[in-house]
C-alpha cells in the first residue's frame, strides 16, 4: 500500500514539476490568410471621417521547440517561415487600392473589439510594400514585428473600395478575405502619436 502511494505522489509531483518548468514555445509561423475589415472608430475625432480598414493576419505557428525554466516568449518571436512578395489591394474593376500616402505617422491606441481590449496600430503612409518589409525582416520600427497585432489603414479614395486582397509568398498565393461592411470598434484611451 505504501509503495502505491510513493508511486502515485512521484508521478503527481513530476507532472507539477514538468507543468512549472518546462513549456513548448513556437518559434516561426506559416502565414495562413488575412482580413481586411471597414471600420468605424467610435469616440475619435482624428479618423471619423476617414475611410479605415482594419488588417489582421491569420497564422499557424510551427517549429516548436521545448523550454526549461526559460520566460515565456510571444509566439512566433523568430519570423515567418515563407518570405513574402506582395500584398496586393484591388477594388471591384481589378486596379490597385493605395492607402493614404500622408507623411509617415503612427499611432497606438488601445480598443475595444467585442468584449476583448486589444492594442493597434494605425499607420498613416506606411505602403504595404513597407510592411512586407517589416514580416521579412522581422522587425518593426526597431522592435520585433508582432504578426498577432492588428493593424488600421487609411484609403485614399473614398469611391474605390477594396474588393480582393492577396498575399503572394514565395510558393503560392493566398486568397484574403475583404468585408466593406463597417464594424464599429471603440476607442477607450487617447491616441498616442509615435
Amino acid at each position: 500500500m505504501r509503495k502505491n502511494v510513493f508511486i502515485i505522489c512521484l508521478i503527481v509531483s513530476t507532472l507539477i514539476f514538468i507543468s512549472l518548468f518546462v513549456g513548448s514555445h513556437s518559434r516561426r509561423y506559416k502565414l495562413t490568410g488575412a482580413s481586411l475589415q471597414r471600420v468605424i472608430i467610435e469616440d475619435d475625432t482624428i479618423f471619423n471621417d476617414k475611410t479605415v480598414y482594419l488588417l489582421e493576419f491569420n497564422v499557424k505557428f510551427c517549429d516548436n521547440e521545448w523550454t526549461f525554466m526559460s520566460p515565456a516568449l510571444e509566439p512566433g518571436v523568430f519570423g515567418c517561415v515563407d518570405s513574402v512578395i506582395c500584398i496586393s489591394v484591388t477594388d471591384s474593376c481589378n486596379n490597385e487600392i493605395y492607402f493614404s500616402h500622408e507623411p509617415k505617422r503612427y499611432y497606438r491606441m488601445d480598443m475595444l473589439k467585442g468584449q476583448f481590449l486589444l492594442p493597434y496600430e494605425m499607420s498613416l503612409g506606411k505602403p504595404f510594400h513597407d510592411l512586407v518589409n517589416d514580416i521579412n525582416k522581422n522587425r518593426d520600427n526597431g522592435k520585433k514585428f508582432y504578426i498577432l497585432e492588428p493593424r488600421c489603414y487609411l484609403v485614399n479614395d473614398k469611391n474605390s473600395l477594396p474588393k480582393c486582397m492577396k498575399i503572394y509568398l514565395e510558393n503560392k498565393v493566398i486568397d484574403c478575405s475583404v468585408n466593406n461592411s463597417p464594424q464599429s470598434i471603440r476607442n477607450i484611451v487617447e491616441i498616442k502619436h509615435y
